[in-house]
């Protein structure tokens, strides 16, 4: 049987493309375009008043493209405009134009070597590259002794024009419109990503302590994708975690606008609720790392935010009543098609979300529950190749939940013999049974060994192999043969 999350993959970005006509009135948004001087924009940065998102995107530019623009603007060159948002507080957040503003920082000096990426910091002071060997500005710096701009060239920089356009809005505590401008107009190179987003037009005290959580190691050990690390992906998890963790039950889609306007709300959360949520988290994943282990998505095709929300808010809720079987519950969870239903297509519709948060409550800590049933996994593999003697005694085996009501027993299969309908290190779910009919595959014993085979009957009475490189068993002495069971269920290893 196939592992269900394998065929899930992140969609969460693919369907809200049709989620997020949002309609943004006009008179609601006032567009300034005007022209600064560098010498301005230079001192509104060390002013404190743009601002630039506190994760600090790496500079992507290599060091020739940003000589080719500083080159531009001391040549007078025509380039596109700078793209601010400006907020209640008149603060001016980078829409489009990061990197050619850290250009300028960068070249110009005024970036705190202590306050940057540690591998940014080879940009400070750079030296122009890249240009014609007839540029004048050829292989200079800005400051320095030798080979660097001259106090004219430094005025000239700094009277240069930039192009900007400042967007405002009637209603600034309106976050999710704002959302949606920076989503709208940031179309660049790298657009920024929807959590990227809130991390610019959301500072405060909640945005802050997302950041700090999401340094935990057990938590950085679950995102094995270095990709989602990058792109705030993986704070963007623990805001959905606490989003519906307090509101699932009035959900709304699309889940920008719900994760949005939760970050609004908890904006400048006060400490004790901080603390609270952070002692939830911590004990959250830590339960998770202590009973599942350190990949407890480990199997998705990329990294799913309905599977991981679904499992961390189940455990949140019976931190005190994990079940000693949660890892194979776990699996069950992963293999039910029904999960998987309201995980894939219209995974952030209302009804998914509930739904799924329900299921996954109901097969990981769900007690009595009719849908799961907890059988013996013998660890002793039944061959299916030569044969592996099953005793009745000393038999070691664990626990293991799982949707199949007919199964009394599972037994782990070593050997390529039924393949490839049972391959090497499936496990095979067994209905207890003395009897079988031809042509159904089984659990056999015959002259002190076991078989997991096909049984044919004809005349005689054959124990058949999936797999043509095996030859039949036939049955010659029929006091020596026992059905041990019937299979009515694989699960993949």
């Amino acid at each position: 049987m196939e592992n269900i999350t394998d065929k899930i993959i992140d969609i969460d970005d693919e369907i809200l493309e049709d989620e997020d006509i949002v309609y943004i009135p006009k008179d609601d948004v006032t567009c300034d375009s005007k022209n600064i001087d560098v010498r301005t924009l230079i001192q509104m940065w060390n002013d404190g008043e743009i601002k630039i998102p506190t994760f600090q995107r790496k500079f992507v530019w290599t060091t020739n493209q940003a000589s080719k623009f500083i080159d531009s603007v001391m040549s007078n060159l025509p380039f596109g405009s700078f793209i601010f948002y400006e907020d209640n507080d008149h603060f001016y957040h980078v829409i489009d134009g990061q990197q050619r503003i850290k250009s300028i920082l960068y070249f110009t000096n005024n970036f705190d070597i202590n306050k940057i990426d540690p591998l940014d910091k080879k940009y400070i002071g750079f030296k122009l590259t890249g240009l014609s060997k007839k540029s004048p500005y050829y292989q200079k710096t800005f400051d320095g002794t030798e080979n660097c701009f001259s106090d004219t060239d430094k005025r000239t920089l700094k009277n240069r024009t930039i192009p900007i356009t400042v967007i405002t809005l009637d209603n600034p505590d309106d976050l999710t419109s704002v959302f949606y401008i920076f989503e709208r107009l940031n179309k660049g190179g790298t657009p920024l990503t929807a959590q990227e987003i809130r991390n610019c037009i959301c500072s405060g005290s909640f945005n802050d302590f997302l950041i700090s959580l999401n340094k935990n190691q057990q938590w950085q050990s679950f995102i094995t994708n270095e990709k989602d690390k990058i792109r705030q992906k993986d704070v963007e998890l623990i805001l959905r975690f606490f989003a519906l963790y307090d509101y699932s039950n009035v959900y709304k889609k699309p889940m920008k606008d719900f994760l949005t306007q939760y970050f609004t709300k908890k904006r400048n959360i006060n400490n004790d609720e901080l603390k609270c949520k952070r002692i939830l988290f911590e004990k959250t994943v830590d339960s998770i790392y202590k009973n599942v282990g350190k990949k407890p998505f480990h199997g998705l095709n990329g990294l799913n935010s309905s599977f991981v929300d679904s499992i961390m808010i189940a455990f949140a809720n019976n931190l005190d009543n994990i079940p000693e079987d949660i890892k194979s519950r776990c699996e069950t969870l992963k293999r039910s098609e029904e999960f998987y239903s309201y995980c894939s297509k219209a995974s952030n519709d209302a009804k998914s979300v509930i739904n799924r948060l329900e299921l996954a409550e109901n097969i990981l800590f769900g007690n009595n529950s009719q849908d799961i049933k907890i059988i013996k996994l013998y660890d002793m593999p039944v061959s299916a190749g030569t044969g592996n003697w099953l005793g009745d005694e000393d038999i070691q085996f664990d626990k293991i939940s799982v949707d199949n009501k007919q199964a009394d027993f599972a037994l782990r299969i070593s050997g390529d013999s039924m393949s490839p309908t049972i391959d090497n290190g499936n496990i095979v779910l067994v209905k207890a049974s003395k009897t079988i009919r031809s042509g159904e595959i089984g659990i056999f014993t015959y002259k002190n060994h076991a078989y997991c085979k096909r049984y044919l009957k004809t005349k005689a009475m054959y124990l058949k192999s999936e797999n043509p490189k095996y030859k039949n068993i036939k049955i010659e002495n029929a006091e020596e043969f026992y059905v041990n069971g019937i299979v009515v269920g694989v699960v993949s290893k």
